[in-house]
């Protein structure tokens, strides 16, 4: 006996049409379209400086990580338009789609936003955000201190920065988040080498929410693209690095988008002024960021045939 099927929501509709959408479109006609939710994005943390939203000192921290996300974001897009190379091919100039440096960008944003949540969007209280805030700049401060400087300005530079490295290393001490950790935790934080305390990047996938069945292979089979053993090589060999121009390789187009309409829904509740412009932005562009985040955080989709 067959069962009924159980009728799609509205929601459920909505990421329908939009993946059918986007997957029919060619990979620079879907950048574009990735391109206007960043203009969006950047409009949102542009907002906080022209309204004048005052914060605590640890929180401005949000506005240069996430610029730093949208810069690599819209980097990353360029590439479909593909690449050209120095080499003459025939008279014409050798043009190839450069998927190695997408996935190696789309990591890099990955990275960008599983921060930007830690430390700003995660469900803790505000104190323990501003604890990891802290800690996040002490490790960055303490490794930069280990650099090897000639100039006088970098040395006067580095005087300074140390003197806030003490600072910073005395108000981590006295935090009971810190105190609440065994001695060999706090010796690794210590150590400047844990920005995001004792989380693995797996680790942050899972605490932001982010379906890890789709963002999982930053960290595994599409890791190789970032590094320079054997299998890169391989990779590069075995694939068809000409550009196609009409070509529809939608996977790191998919979690980009995912990321950004992430990003913006995470920035919406941080910050009531920020949902207060996002959400004048009409239902077309609220449907479609609710969707694609809905898309990207829950299984339910799995249950559709």
């Amino acid at each position: 006996m067959e069962h009924d099927k159980i009728p799609l929501t509205e929601k459920q509709i909505t990421i329908l049409e939009l993946m059918r959408n986007y997957e029919s479109k060619i990979n620079t006609d879907y950048a574009k379209n990735i391109l206007e939710d960043i203009g969006i994005l950047i409009e949102l943390i542009d907002s906080l400086n022209k309204q004048n939203v005052k914060m605590p000192e640890w929180k401005i921290w949000h506005e240069p990580l996430l610029i730093k996300l949208c810069f690599h974001a819209s980097s990353l897009l360029r590439i479909f338009n593909g690449t050209t190379l120095p080499f003459d091919n025939k008279g014409n100039p050798l043009e190839v789609f450069d998927e190695a440096s997408i996935i190696v960008l789309l990591r890099v944003v990955t990275e960008n936003y599983l921060t930007f949540h830690f430390l700003f969007a995660d469900t803790v209280t505000e104190e323990e955000k501003q604890f990891r805030v802290t800690v996040w700049k002490y490790c960055g401060l303490k490794q930069r201190s280990n650099f090897e400087i000639s100039t006088e300005e970098a040395k006067k530079k580095q005087v300074k920065e140390n003197a806030a490295l003490e600072l910073l290393k005395l108000e981590i001490e006295k935090s009971i988040f810190f105190n609440s950790l065994d001695t060999k935790q706090q010796k690794k934080i210590l150590n400047g080498k844990n920005p995001r305390l004792l989380n693995t990047w797996i680790d942050l996938i899972k605490q932001s929410d982010l379906r890890l069945d789709l963002f999982k292979n930053m960290y595994g089979y599409k890791s190789n693209y970032s590094h320079s053993e054997f299998i890169s090589a391989m990779q590069l060999r075995s694939s068809n690095y000409g550009y196609n121009p009409n070509a529809k390789n939608h996977y790191a187009l998919f979690l980009l988008h995912f990321l950004i309409s992430k990003t913006i829904l995470d920035l919406s509740e941080i910050f009531p002024s920020v949902k207060e412009l996002f959400c004048s932005k009409g239902k077309i562009v609220i449907n479609r960021i609710e969707a694609l985040v809905w898309y990207a955080t829950t299984n339910e989709f799995d249950l559709i045939e």
